[in-house]
């Protein structure tokens, strides 16, 4: 019983899920569908990549994950499969999978992907609106039910890299190049209590740090210029209610919050912010 998950920006007032169900449904009987997330802001690609990245690990070999955030749905972005992690990822090429590859690509892993060009995998016709109906469930319903990605359309040079075929759209102009030093990133999220998660690795930062013994402090760029976080702490309440903190998030990012308040309002942060660690 193959496992397919399902993140769109499509809400639940239209309809459009259920439809993608339907699809699935009628080429793969026997799958089984998971709504990761269907309230990512509208067209919000860097949002929707955060929540694929911080999934995929958790799911179990041979899971298919579907994602259409397609703000450029009928233009000139391509539609791909990926395979990684022995899981396959399928969705437009406008960076969505970006944050995926790259970290599939920095633990050195194989990252194989198709351009979904062969319509006898699509629905038809084909609407210039609706890919998530047309061509991505589908896709991942054929899929779920063993089909060669192969016979789907030709085979991409799977890379973020400047030789690669992938597109990294506004998802990797945040992240991190491979060369910036540990301790220096960006806020790539805020979720909806207000926590700024930002792109650098706690596991990276120097072990006094990340064990709480050494506090440090990050600089973060905001509007009204630089403020200073103390950090890493074990827990949001390390410090006094109303007190900036970074905390090592759940994601294993770092996040800078405030105690019971919201750190992106308290500190008018937004996604994009600068930071960088300044050694305790």
């Amino acid at each position: 019983m193959p496992l397919i998950t399902l993140t769109t920006d499509f809400g639940d007032a239209d309809g459009f899920v259920g439809v993608l169900k339907g699809v699935i449904f009628g080429i793969c009987p026997h799958g089984r569908v998971v709504d990761l997330a269907h309230s990512i802001p509208d067209g919000d690609i860097i949002h929707a990549a955060y929540v694929l990245r911080n999934a995929y690990l958790y799911f179990p070999p041979g899971t298919i994950h579907i994602a259409v955030v397609d703000p450029g749905v009928g233009g000139g972005r391509g539609a791909i499969a990926l395979r990684a992690v022995d899981q396959f990822f399928v969705g437009p090429d406008n960076g969505l999978l970006a944050w995926v590859v790259r970290e599939v690509e920095a633990a050195g892993e194989e990252i194989r992907a198709w351009s979904l060009e062969d319509e006898r995998f699509h629905l038809s016709p084909v609407s210039s609106t609706f890919h998530g109906r047309d061509i991505f469930a589908p896709v991942g319903a054929f899929l779920a039910q063993g089909v060669d990605p192969a016979e789907m359309g030709p085979e991409l040079r799977a890379s973020l890299e400047p030789e690669g075929e992938l597109s990294g759209g506004p998802v990797v102009d945040l992240l991190p190049a491979p060369s910036d030093p540990a301790g220096a990133g960006r806020v790539i999220h805020v979720d909806k209590f207000g926590n700024c998660v930002t792109t650098i690795e706690a596991a990276l930062l120097p072990p006094p740090m990340v064990s709480g013994e050494v506090p440090g402090i990050l600089e973060v760029e905001t509007a009204g210029g630089l403020r200073q976080v103390k950090g890493l702490f074990p827990s949001y309440d390390s410090v006094e209610a109303g007190e900036a903190v970074a905390v090592e998030g759940s994601s294993g990012l770092v996040e800078i919050a405030v105690n019971g308040g919201s750190a992106a309002e308290r500190l008018g942060l937004e996604r994009g912010a600068r930071l960088r660690l300044a050694r305790p």
